[in-house]
């Protein structure tokens, strides 16, 4: 005789106080996983983030509080620190533990570095086991550093060392940077997010930053571009040494536009610590927090999900590398002179239906400029990044 009794689920049977409890702890586990949507967002504790962040070198053995005040005092917000293991000796549990703790308590997230452990076998295996098992529930860490430019020789080595990390830890993505795009694409499945570090100051034209972008689409993953701020002289054994010097403030904001014109979703600068030893430190700093704080401000716009259509709007120069982006209700347009030359009358036309009489510019002090049909005109100087804004009229 069958009986009436349904095996499915009926959340009628559920009582108030376990079905609370159980929306309790699935909100809970969605707030603290990570990891890369369907827009190549990356998704921090169950919301979107960008990540504006330096590498550095801070010795967990040694004296980082001030450094880590003065980043902490600024926009931006991640950190990749070489030294998160060892600065001449080795940093102990308790040491890095209480690094972690310090870069937590300002606010401040880590990526965690991995990268040199790799030519030594299985003892490497064992040190990223014992590095990943010991502090990846620390909340500062917010995804491991793989690969800094290895090449593919060492492929072999950089899948262990990946399925190692990732059946270790679910909740945090792997990150992996290189000069070179076709070792890029070459090695994608070994990280989940990918970087390139286009420093073209001053040995190669600035657009050598949407080129690369551009090249790492290939390997279908989330970029977090490595924007130059250091002045090539700080290498003294590389032959662009010999001509290096810092970019100037206006090449840093464009090489960092363009990152965003060509699909950066996150921007960690190269390097904290070459420009602190530099003797114009005290001069350049302010204005790299000025371009971070652009950023940070822009953040909203950056992690839209809302379509816009570059084909909307035509541009009569070349020269000029733009973007096309829609957050709510509001278009912004980010317009690069990628020349050392200025560019004067440039002209921007919207083919969209609904069409402005009056846009405005972000960070120019409220300048607007007016539209006629569709048509305004704009000048650039050197290098000169201009971001437009508007808002839909129906």
């Amino acid at each position: 005789m069958g009986s009436n009794l349904s095996l499915s689920f009926q959340p009628r049977f559920i009582s108030p106080l376990l079905l609370a409890i159980l929306l309790v702890c699935s909100q809970a586990w969605a707030d603290n996983i990570s990891y890369v949507d369907s827009h190549n967002r990356f998704i921090l504790n169950g919301k979107p983030f960008f990540p504006i962040g330096l590498y550095v070198v801070q010795c967990t053995n040694g004296r980082y509080a001030g450094q880590l005040d003065e980043i902490a005092d600024s926009p931006f917000d991640t950190l990749l620190n070489y030294g998160v293991n060892e600065c001449g000796t080795s940093a102990s549990v308790q040491q890095i533990q209480g690094y972690l703790d310090q870069v937590q308590s300002r606010d401040l997230m880590l990526i965690f570095s991995l990268k040199d452990y790799v030519g030594h076998g299985q003892k490497d295996i064992d040190t990223i086991t014992h590095k990943v098992n010991t502090f990846k529930n620390h909340p500062a860490i917010i995804s491991w550093y793989m690969n800094d430019e290895l090449a593919p020789e060492r492929l072999s080595e950089l899948q262990k060392r990946y399925k190692v990390v990732r059946d270790l830890d679910s909740n945090h993505p792997v990150w992996s940077v290189h000069w070179n795009t076709n070792w890029l694409v070459a090695e994608a499945h070994t990280t989940d997010i990918v970087g390139v570090d286009p420093y073209p100051i001053k040995n190669n034209p600035i657009t050598l930053v949407s080129q690369m972008a551009d090249a790492a689409k290939k390997a279908g993953k989330p970029l977090w571009l490595v924007p130059q701020i250091f002045n090539w002289r700080d290498y003294p054994g590389d032959f662009r040494a010999r001509t290096g010097r810092p970019p100037t403030r206006d090449e840093m904001r464009a090489m960092t536009y363009l990152a965003i014109n060509h699909g950066a979703k996150g921007l960690i600068y190269y390097s904290y610590f070459n420009i602190r030893d530099d003797k114009d430190y005290r001069t350049r700093w302010p204005q790299i927090k000025e371009i971070a704080s652009e950023i940070d401000r822009l953040r909203p716009v950056l992690l839209s999900t809302q379509h816009a259509n570059d084909s909307d709007v035509i541009c009569n120069n070349s020269d000029i590398d733009f973007k096309l982006m829609r957050e709510g209700d509001t278009y912004y347009l980010f317009a690069v002179n990628t020349k050392k030359e200025p560019n004067a009358g440039v002209r921007f036309r919207n083919d969209m239906a609904d069409k402005p009489s009056m846009i405005s510019l972000l960070f120019e002090n409220d300048r607007r400029i007016a539209v006629s049909n569709g048509i305004f005109t704009d000048n650039f100087c050197s290098y000169e990044v201009h971001v437009y804004h508007w808002q839909e009229t129906q």
